[in-house]
């Protein structure tokens, strides 16, 4: 925290992400966040479905010519699991085109909801895409 306070920057930067969710069809309360943390390359974004009890944390991990490492922890009800990845050099990048971590932890959620509830639809817009952007 000391080298936060210096720089008058805080070490994680969360801002919500406006996406709106499905099961069955049926509309369902959720939030979505996304983190940068420190480096722009390292990057969190987070699902939680609160009546259900699920949340998926999804953490990636990679630089410009290396490869990409991802660990989904999702989380039940009793459950908690942790899933990890990795993806060559370039094809899923954290300091551009950035929607694709979003959809790439839209899927790990749609996954695990699939295991505790039903069929998750996510509605990502243009707007939704825009917001996973790096911010600095």
């Amino acid at each position: 925290m000391r080298r936060a306070a210096r720089y008058g920057q805080p070490p994680v930067r969360q801002r919500p992400l406006p996406l709106r969710f499905t099961i069955d069809g049926r509309a369902v309360r959720a939030s979505t966040v996304v983190a940068d943390q420190g480096p722009p390359w390292v990057a969190t974004l987070t699902t939680s479905l609160p009546a259900l009890g699920l949340e998926v944390s999804s953490t990636y991990v990679g630089r410009q010519g290396t490869p990409t490492h991802i660990v989904h922890v999702l989380m039940a009800p009793g459950d908690i699991r942790t899933h990890t990845d990795e993806r060559e050099a370039g094809t899923l990048p954290l300091t551009h085109a950035r929607e694709h971590l979003l959809y790439d932890h839209l899927a790990a959620l749609q996954a695990h909801v699939a295991d505790h509830a039903g069929t998750l639809a996510a509605d990502v817009d243009d707007r939704a895409a825009a917001a996973v952007a790096l911010t600095v």
